[in-house]
């Protein structure tokens, strides 16, 4: 290295980049065989920009930004390459979770991919990503979790908005078409607003009140979006006969460096204006839901949980991106009630309670018991916990077979009754 240059701006182009080789032979090898061109991420932009620089502190600089370029490189090796549709971002305020995007995929598999930045790196540069638009992302996929982590940005062009409603159109789905099977996926969901209400909030993973309904993020220049949680129509689903009601609630989280994509005219502006003109967040929700109820929206979000109930099965998304429906309203559908019945929160699967339903005491019933007002599945539930108070058998040896072929062969079939009874047994598990 010449000792008369004082500053990077004493030195060529050429030259810096030359010299940031010959300081580390391992680093000059290792561009070499990933197929770098050190001049593209040493750019004659950045050479002058860096001119200030004392000339060896800039070859070390130059060093550790190819070093950068390596490490991704190397790790893109064993990555996998996801490509699609990214419709929208997501992450939570106050923690130190994630930013989560969401793709969306030819095959139907849609996914989230997460990193601690907004932006993700391509070739030693960080770019920020546009929704809609369509990206290839290599990631290392996290077993344990069943995640994506985001190695490295591959490609990414921003579509048009006709293309991505065209998009989100072709795989949406109706509420009563989720299954248990889409937990923990992304899904695009079709529907019709019913309610709004507050969005929870969280400490220490235990409900903590609710939030105001126009919040900030906590970027150094904070931005405003709407928190809330919209409640979808109900739709039937059948199972093996049954009619079984399919609750939807897509909630709109208070969010860290991202703002969710809400494009329901009106709906940001009655935000800001219901935290004026009222303090409790149900009332603010109840404002807000005076003006966009019976909008028809297309939603993509996360699927975290989804709880199968003895009269209902209750669904909660992570929101990144609401879009209203243009044209007429659906027709059919009943006046909303002017408050809603109180939904369960999303707890742990472990935690999930059939119904509530106490155990039962007295003797064993002769017959099914016909409970006034419930389900079939609220009928199997009651006999099932008569059965384990009273005979004492474990949950986990209830014989689903045995007790339909006994009891409750002529009031559903064996498939729904099974079904109902694995449930039982997941949600009783531990227990006498």
């Amino acid at each position: 290295m010449n000792s008369t240059i004082s500053t990077l701006k004493d030195a060529t182009h050429k030259q810096w980049v030359a010299d940031v080789l010959k300081s580390d032979a391992k680093l000059a090898s290792d561009v070499a065989a990933c197929g770098i061109k050190p001049e593209t991420i040493l750019t004659p932009e950045m050479h002058k920009q860096l001119g200030f620089l004392q000339y060896t502190t800039a070859v070390v600089k130059g060093v550790a930004d190819l070093k950068r370029v390596v490490y991704e490189m190397r790790r893109k090796e064993s990555a996998i390459e996801i490509s699609g549709i990214l419709a929208g971002m997501r992450d939570v305020y106050g923690t130190g979770q994630p930013v989560r995007f969401a793709i969306l995929k030819k095959d139907g598999r849609h996914v989230e991919v997460s990193s601690f930045d907004t932006r993700l790196p391509m070739e030693g540069t960080k770019v920020s990503l546009s929704v809609p638009s369509q990206v290839t992302i290599a990631a290392d996929y996290d077993e344990e979790y069943n995640s994506y982590n985001a190695v490295s940005l591959v490609s990414h062009a921003p579509i048009s908005k006709e293309m991505f409603m065209n998009a989100l159109n072709s795989v949406a789905k109706s509420p009563g078409k989720i299954r248990a099977e889409d937990k923990g996926s992304v899904v695009v969901i079709r529907g019709v607003i019913q309610y709004v209400n507050p969005a929870p909030r969280w400490k220490n993973r235990a409900f903590d009140g609710e939030e105001i309904v126009w919040q900030m993020n906590q970027r150094r220049t904070p931005q405003g979006h709407p928190v809330l949680r919209l409640k979808l129509y109900e739709e039937n689903t059948q199972v093996g006969g049954l009619n079984v009601p399919v609750s939807v609630s897509a909630t709109i989280s208070h969010m860290k460096n991202v703002v969710p994509i809400v494009e329901i005219p009106d709906l940001a502006g009655m935000c800001q204006y219901a935290v004026t003109a009222v303090e409790d967040p149900r009332d603010q929700a109840r404002m807000v839901q005076d003006v966009v109820q019976g909008r028809e929206v297309l939603i993509v979000g996360r699927v975290s949980s989804y709880e199968p109930k003895p009269d209902k099965t209750y669904v909660n998304l992570d929101v990144h991106t609401v879009y209203q429906v243009d044209g007429p309203k659906p027709t059919g559908l009943e006046s909303a009630e002017p408050e809603p019945e109180p939904e369960p929160e999303p707890v742990e699967e472990s935690e999930v309670d059939l119904g509530g339903f106490k155990e039962a005491v007295g003797s064993v019933f002769s017959e099914p018991p016909e409970l006034p007002g419930t389900s079939p599945a609220a009928q199997v539930v009651a006999y099932l916990d008569a059965i384990v108070a009273i005979v004492g058998v474990k949950p986990s040896d209830l014989d689903s077979k045995q007790i339909w072929e006994e009891k409750f062969k002529d009031k559903m079939s064996f498939e729904v009754f099974d079904t109902i009874v694995d449930q039982y047994k997941k949600n009783r598990r531990g227990t006498r």
